[in-house]
């Protein structure tokens, strides 16, 4: 029971710990893994899903993709392939499936702007 009770007292404050980090970041800077904070997206209650990327390939002048994850309630990673050089072109190379019903545009609009151009 004790070890229960621990577990989720760890839990929360990591919930709370995560949101603080988001907090404190404004949009485009570095998080503390190096990569670009996105999107800090509020959830039910005190949840929140806490959005960043980085850069796998490309140089951001056509196809760049770039690995999206969340931390937070609703988990998510994937590879999200943006065309560049045309407006709201992107794609999912890995995670399409659960990626759209759980991406906020919002991270999408703002991964664009980080790592196109």
């Amino acid at each position: 029971m004790i070890k229960v009770y621990g577990l989720l007292c760890g839990a929360l404050l990591l919930t709370f710990a995560g949101a603080a980090i988001a907090q404190d970041l404004r949009i485009g800077d570095a998080d503390f893994d190096g990569r670009t904070f996105l999107l800090d997206e509020p959830l039910e209650g005190v949840y929140s899903n806490y959005w960043s990327g980085m850069r796998v390939s490309g140089d951001g002048s056509d196809q760049t993709d770039v690995h999206i994850r969340s931390d937070g309630k609703l988990p998510f990673d994937g590879i999200l392939s943006l065309n560049c050089s045309a407006p709201d072109g992107h794609f999912w190379l890995l995670g399409e499936e659960q990626a759209m019903g759980l991406v906020p545009r919002q991270a999408i609009a703002n991964a664009r702007e980080f790592f196109c151009g």
